[in-house]
């Protein structure tokens, strides 16, 4: 039985950031995934903001950025729209995802792929691993292990769950009609039941899908068909499971931190998770190295309330899905009239007092629309 000071269970972003930091500290750090590959399958729109790689202490390396964009443009019905405008980019995930495990193993950090875990549990003041390619024991486990993070299952912290159902199709940019090139488009439509369409320019293509709670395939063609798109034309087809909503009675131990997808760090609203990601992995194994510094395992549990308070779980991201869940055409109109062609950021209360002198009916909807600026304005920080 091999020994490590941490072990962590999952090579996405989270997984990968946080093996990178903590074996960059001196610690022996081992990563295990089922996958046979870093970074593959693709499952992800592949866009994110700027500031989450300067949050991240990420250095931006053009070989993985497909193309820069302006920010997100909201299509509304009625051909019209508003914008929420923040630098952002397009990424080769795949290829961000290898430079992580890359710089992770120049730290030192030991990765096995095609590796499962079966069976966690507790020797002691140590954790005992079960994979399909052997028993690995540690102080420490990282469950980075996406949305159905079985770390967190096996370890009874999460006790409710609820997933976005999302699917893709790239399309190479000669083969699809689309006039927009310098913004991720989102398509707002009762379609979507609360979530949305999206059309993500990706410099020589693009990334057309759909995500909501119950999202089929069907839905994907049903856009693809409204935007004149031939699905025969499709270079690729991905389809996953985002979460939507969880509950866990915690995400930290003495011992054990949940991080990224598998903590439901995503974004209800938006489906974005990256940022989240990265920042929760980093918060992992700052919390880790110190505790191991300290010789105080307890330290890890103060997770819980800094994820808790952060921007990643404000409790706006929830009000504002629930009012998207209920919203039909003419709620999209609505909002359509008070806001097209702002930038979001422009929608001071004092504008929206203005609309709603204009328009006595919406002033009885102030709060949504406030609330969903200050939704927006997070969003253009912290990503989406």
């Amino acid at each position: 039985m091999k020994k490590f000071d941490v072990i962590v269970i999952g090579g996405g972003p989270a997984g990968l950031i946080s093996a990178r930091d903590i074996a960059a500290s001196g610690y022996n750090v081992l990563l295990v995934d089922m996958k046979k590959e870093i970074g593959r399958p693709v499952q992800c729109a592949e866009a994110i903001t700027k500031y989450a790689f300067e949050n991240n202490d990420i250095q931006i390396d053009e070989r993985w950025v497909k193309q820069r964009v302006k920010g997100i443009k909201i299509l509304l019905p009625g051909d019209r729209c508003f914008y929420s405008k923040v630098e952002s980019l397009s990424i080769d995930r795949y290829l961000f995802e290898q430079n992580l495990a890359k710089k992770a193993i120049d730290n030192n950090a030991t990765i096995k792929l095609k590796t499962q875990m079966k069976k966690i549990s507790k020797n002691k003041d140590s954790w005992e691993v079960n994979t399909n390619n052997g028993i690995y024991q540690s102080k420490t486990i990282i469950g980075a292990d996406g949305f159905l993070s079985q770390t967190a299952r096996k370890l009874d912290l999460l006790t409710y769950q609820e997933y976005i159902n999302a699917y893709q199709y790239t399309f190479r940019s000669d083969d699809i009609s689309f006039d927009e090139k310098n913004y991720l488009c989102m398509t707002m439509d009762e379609l979507f039941h609360g979530g949305y369409g999206w059309i993500f320019p990706r410099s020589d293509e693009y990334n057309v899908g759909v995500g909501s709670r119950d999202a089929t395939i069907n839905d994907l063609k049903c856009y693809c068909k409204r935007l004149n798109f031939d699905i025969k034309k499709k270079k690729k087809f991905t389809a996953g499971k985002v979460p939507y909503y969880f509950i866990f009675k915690k995400r930290s131990l003495p011992g054990v931190i949940i991080v990224g997808d598998a903590a439901g760090m995503t974004n209800p609203v938006t489906g974005g998770g990256i940022h989240a990601a990265l920042y929760s992995g980093r918060l992992a194994s700052k919390l880790i190295v110190e505790s191991y510094d300290k010789n105080n395992m307890n330290h890890m549990i103060s997770y819980d309330k800094i994820i808790d308070k952060s921007m990643f779980l404000h409790p706006i991201h929830r009000r504002v899905a629930n009012y998207f869940n209920s919203w039909t055409n003419k709620d999209w109109e609505f909002f359509a009239d008070t806001c097209d062609g702002l930038d979001m950021a422009s929608l001071t209360l004092f504008k929206s007092f203005l609309i709603g002198l204009k328009n006595p009916r919406y002033m009885l909807r102030a709060k949504e629309l406030l609330s969903i600026r200050k939704e927006m304005r997070i969003n253009q920080k912290y990503g989406f």
